[in-house]
């Protein structure tokens, strides 16, 4: 080979070191151990629980990545929320970052590893309804483990899918705000009040 190439120690390959450290097959295999940043979808080394942008951009940020991923992973009980594995268990942006999607906890779902690979950045009506009803779940149940800015930012996100979210929505802003629920809403109360 030549001057400039170095063999890897591992024996399987050759590299530059100049720009590299190990050989293309050393890299592959570490990185097929990546996982994606919860913050920002980036990919990055297992070691961490944010990519090191986020980790930089605030000292208190790999923590937060940290107990946001524990409390998703628990939330879906370490279960792919695609085929119901439980082996490598990744937290997933629903509505992938590269689209606009955010580090909500009704955008983050479990999925094991290959459900993950093949998700890659789809998000189509399947991936869209999971997305639903995470945030009717915590419209309903978790409202008040929210702090102010996570209520606001679900107000806003169910704002813009339509009728289902919009009551939702409105019955969570300040009276002067609301506008009144429709009657099929007012009587659903009603039954359930009843019953």
């Amino acid at each position: 080979m030549s001057d400039w190439l170095q063999e890897c120690y591992c024996g399987r390959g050759w590299y530059d070191p100049g720009e590299y450290n190990t050989c293309y097959a050393c890299y592959q295999e570490r990185r097929s151990r990546y996982v994606h940043c919860i913050f920002c979808g980036a990919w990055h080394s297992p070691k961490y629980d944010t990519c090191y942008q986020c980790r930089t951009s605030s000292p208190d940020r790999d923590e937060a990545g940290r107990n946001l991923r524990i409390d998703i992973l628990l939330r879906d009980q370490f279960t792919c929320q695609n085929c119901g594995s439980q082996d490598n268990p990744q937290v997933d942006h629903i509505e992938p970052c590269a689209q606009g999607g955010t580090a909500a906890p009704w955008n983050l779902q479990v999925l094991c590893r290959d459900c993950n690979l093949d998700k890659l950045d789809q998000y189509d009506w399947r991936w869209e309804q999971r997305r639903f009803r995470l945030m009717h779940m915590y419209f309903t149940y978790g409202w008040r483990f929210l702090d102010e800015v996570e209520r606001k930012q679900l107000i806003e996100d169910a704002a813009d899918h339509g009728d289902e979210f919009s009551w939702h929505a409105r019955s969570r802003m300040p009276d002067e705000l609301a506008a009144p629920p429709p009657q099929w809403a007012i009587d659903m109360a009603d039954q359930d009040e009843a019953a």
